[in-house]
C-alpha cells in the first residue's frame, strides 16, 4: 500500500506537480493553493499539524494516486470547496460517495 504523505509543503509539492500538470492547469491550483494556505492560515488539525498540509496531502493522492489531472477537481479539493462539485465531477475523481467531512 502507498501512502500519499509526501506534500507537506508547497515548496516540495509545486516541482513535482508541475511535472504532472500541464503549465496552465499547474497556475491554476497554484493560484487555488496560495489561496488555501492564506484562508486557512495557522490553524491546525488535532494532532498539531498544520491543515494546509492536510490539503496539500489530499492534492496528491487526487494527482499521484488517483491520476486526477483535472484542474477543476483539483482546485475545489485545495480550497475546500469541494463539496460544491458537480456529482459528474465527483464521478471521473473516482468517488464513490461523498462525505460532508
Amino acid at each position: 500500500m502507498e501512502l500519499y504523505t509526501n506534500w507537506h509543503t508547497w515548496r516540495r509539492t509545486e516541482p513535482e506537480l508541475r511535472g504532472l500538470l500541464p503549465a496552465p492547469d499547474a497556475d491554476a491550483v497554484a493560484s487555488a493553493v496560495e489561496f488555501a494556505v492564506r484562508y486557512h492560515g495557522d490553524q491546525t488539525r488535532p494532532t498539531g499539524a498544520p491543515y494546509a498540509e492536510h490539503l496539500l496531502e489530499a492534492l496528491e493522492f487526487l494527482v499521484r494516486g488517483a491520476g486526477v489531472t483535472d484542474p477543476d477537481i483539483l482546485q475545489a479539493a485545495r480550497t475546500r470547496r469541494a463539496r460544491s462539485m458537480t456529482s459528474a465531477a465527483r464521478s471521473a475523481a473516482g468517488w464513490r460517495s461523498w462525505s460532508r467531512g
